[in-house]
């Protein structure tokens, strides 16, 4: 899967995840994550503006 990456050195970068053949868990955890109210454009919105930012720059 190709993905957009944001931050740690990888703005503006893309990502490749690939899968091996094991597609069972090996544990099974209990942890959770705290309740999100905001979208996930919401959440990388002033990356993409610092970004833009930059091009302008250059």
């Amino acid at each position: 899967m190709l993905t957009a990456t944001f931050g740690s050195g990888l703005t503006c970068g893309a990502g490749l995840i690939r899968w091996g053949s094991r597609i069972t868990p090996i544990a099974q955890s209990d942890a959770k994550l705290p309740p999100c109210n905001q979208t996930a454009l919401e959440i990388i919105q002033p990356a993409i503006i610092d970004t833009k930012e930059d091009y302008k720059e250059s």
